[in-house]
Formats: C-alpha cells, sequence, structure tokens
C-alpha cells in the first residue's frame, strides 16, 4: 500500500480515459480514469504521482478527501 503526504500536493487533475487506437503516431498508451498529482519538480521536470481510480467519481472523492479545492 502507498500514501501520500497532502501538505506536499501542489496540484491535481483528473485525466479521462483515453485508447490507444494503434497508429504508428499515436504514441500515449491505453488507460482509465486517473488522478495526476504534481508533488514537486525533479531537475527541472515535473514530478507527479498517478492515481488509477474505476470513475470520474471516485477520483473527485479521492481529490477531495485530500482536502484539495476545485478551481
Amino acid at each position: 500500500m502507498k500514501y501520500i503526504n497532502a501538505k506536499k500536493i501542489i496540484a491535481a487533475d483528473i485525466l479521462e480515459p483515453y485508447e490507444n487506437i494503434g497508429e504508428s503516431w499515436d504514441v500515449r498508451s491505453t488507460r482509465g480514469w486517473q488522478v495526476l498529482f504534481l508533488i514537486g519538480y525533479r531537475e527541472g521536470y515535473p514530478d507527479y504521482i498517478l492515481v488509477d481510480k474505476e470513475n470520474k467519481e471516485d477520483c473527485i472523492k479521492l481529490i477531495e478527501s485530500l482536502g484539495l479545492n476545485a478551481l
């Protein structure tokens, strides 16, 4: 089991499901609903944690449970 320090989260974003269509130009991976937590920067690049969830409502519940506010 993994844990996150909510005080270290800079921002959170909900990523909608995406399906790779198999074309050569489509380099993204197929994935379901995810929450992306920006937790800082490492060597000038964003450092983040991705959390998989079943649906959008579960993503929102996770973000709100950490005390983050919607923009």
